[in-house]
Formats: structure tokens, C-alpha cells, sequence
């Protein structure tokens, strides 16, 4: 702040130069006085004092005979230093740039301008990361104590424990980063477990904007028979028995079964609202049934 007003000040003073020349006096004799021959002191003023535009004048008394002439010229322009200047300027920047950073982390415009290679960009989004945890972690203990203090006066012995968790997962990558490291981390065969937490960030990213599409997201993950593997890697499988024919027969038409269910009961994320497990364990019979063929119809328990 303080170099921010200093800069103002020095703003207002550099734009303008101080104008320097010599001092010129000028007798001034007036009607309603005695002139000099009769005894009256001559007043004398300096002229040139007044500027055409902005800036400033200052005057110089004129060299004595011998003496030598330090302003060669008459006038004299004395600009403000470019190099001071700039200066103001660039620790103006400077500061701004530190204080934002400490607050919100090394900012994105390093991964979007400059050629960097994976580790510079780990490190900005850790960055970042570790700004909003710190953000997350004073906000919970603020109310957590809020909500432990009413509950206290409120409830008095009766209350145990409060407890303010505002998470730790903050989608600083884009979609096509995470499907890119669901990709390397299924060829480093890391366990099931995480590439599901990397494919749950995948669709919080892409249906950040739209709740009705995540919810129905989330009831294909459970019709898909096997949401690890592909359909490549799926028919690889079915000569050992891993995979049996109705599960690849399921998986490679599931958008069509999908289709098909939705025309005989509507959106599948509004079916069967109020019990989720139900929906699931039915529209999987139902896929079953068109899988295998099968001409008896399985009705819903409502």
C-alpha cells in the first residue's frame, strides 16, 4: 500500500518537468509614486514566472563576471529519471504479484504462456491446492467453535461433539488432465479403488454445471457390468470364463439397452425416485432379460 501511494505521488510529479532559468529583475515604477530621481527605492519583481501548461519553474540567480555558466542554455528541463521510474513500477508488480500469490497460489498463467514440462505443473496445482486447504482448514475450525459454542449454550452436558469438514478435494485439473491420468495410472495397473476415485472426479468436472446429467452418471456406473475394463479388454477376457457372454453382451450394447429401457419406462433417473437400490436391481434384470432374450417381462416393485 505504501509504495502503491508513493507511486501515485511520484506519477503526479514525473509527468511534468520542473522548468529552470535565470532570475530577471524588472524595475516597477507606478503613477501614484515618487519615481527613483526623487528619492523613492526602485521596487523590482522577476518576470517569467508563469508556465503555459503543467509542470514547475523554478529561477537561478544569474552567474557573477568570472564566474562560469552552469546553464548554457536560458531554460533548462529537468525530466524525472526513467530509471527511478521504472522502478515504481516494477516493485509496485512485484508486491501485488506476492500477495496474491500467498493467497491464492502460483496462478495458471505459468501452465497457459510458458512451455513447461509435467513437474512445473504438479507444482502449481500443489500450489494452489495447498492455498485453498489452508483457506478450508481456518473456515472449519471458525465454525466448528461457532456451532460448538450455540450447541453448548443451547444443550449445555447434553452436547458431545461438533465437527466442520469442508473437504479435501478441490478439481484444479481439467476433464481432459484427469482422463489423462486415469489412462496412466490403468497402465501402471493400480488397483480398482483409485482408478474409481479418478473417474469419480471425471464426472464431478464434466457435470459440474449439470445435476441431472451426474445423477444419471451415477446410475450407469451400476449398469455397467464391468466399468473397469474396456470392450476390448472385455472380449479379451471371455476365453478364460472371467468375463461370462452376458456380461460383454450387456456391456457393448448398454447405451442401447439403456435406449430400450427408457422407451418402456421412461428416464431412468426418475424411475423408482425414492428407492435407488430397487431401481438398480431392476433395470439390471431387465438388461439381463434383453441380453439373454428372454420374452418374459420383469415388472418393477414399486
Amino acid at each position: 500500500l505504501f509504495f502503491k501511494t508513493s507511486k501515485k505521488y511520484l506519477d503526479m510529479h514525473a509527468a511534468y518537468p520542473v522548468y529552470i532559468t535565470y532570475e530577471i529583475e524588472q524595475e516597477n515604477e507606478t503613477g501614484d509614486k515618487k519615481t527613483w530621481w526623487e528619492g523613492q527605492a526602485v521596487e523590482k519583481t522577476h518576470k517569467g514566472k508563469g508556465l503555459m501548461g503543467a509542470g514547475s519553474f523554478m529561477t537561478v540567480p544569474p552567474p557573477l563576471v568570472g564566474q562560469p555558466d552552469m546553464m548554457s542554455n536560458p531554460i533548462q528541463v529537468v525530466s524525472a529519471e526513467i530509471a527511478a521510474c521504472e522502478y515504481s513500477v516494477s516493485e509496485v508488480e512485484r508486491l501485488q504479484l506476492d500477495i496474491y500469490t500467498s493467497c491464492v497460489g502460483a496462478g495458471g498463467d505459468l501452465v497457459d504462456k510458458e512451455a513447461v514440462n509435467e513437474k512445473q505443473v504438479e507444482v502449481s496445482f500443489k500450489s494452489r491446492e495447498e492455498v485453498l486447504m489452508n483457506v478450508a482448514r481456518n473456515y472449519s475450525l471458525i465454525m466448528g467453535w461457532t456451532y460448538e459454542t450455540l450447541a453448548r449454550l443451547r444443550y449445555g452436558v447434553f452436547f458431545t461433539d461438533c465437527l466442520v469438514d469442508f473437504g479435501e478435494d478441490f478439481y484444479l485439473e481439467g476433464e481432459n488432465e484427469l482422463m489423462d491420468s486415469y489412462a496412466y495410472a490403468k497402465e501402471k495397473g493400480v488397483n480398482s479403488l483409485i482408478l474409481e476415485g479418478i473417474n469419480e472426479k471425471i464426472l464431478d468436472v464434466a457435470y459440474r454445471h449439470r445435476t441431472k446429467d451426474r445423477d444419471r452418471a451415477d446410475v450407469y456406473k451400476y449398469l455397467d457390468p464391468l466399468p473397469e475394463l474396456s470392450v476390448a479388454e472385455a472380449k479379451d477376457l471371455i476365453q478364460s470364463g472371467a468375463v461370462s457372454v452376458e456380461e460383454l453382451k450387456i456391456k457393448v450394447n448398454l447405451l442401447k439397452y439403456i435406449r430400450k429401457f427408457e422407451m418402456e419406462y421412461g428416464d431412468m433417473v426418475d424411475f423408482m425416485p425414492n428407492n435407488f437400490q430397487k431401481k438398480i436391481e431392476f433395470i439390471n434384470l431387465k438388461f439381463e432379460e434383453y441380453a439373454t432374450s428372454k420374452n418374459d417381462s420383469v415388472q418393477p416393485e414399486l
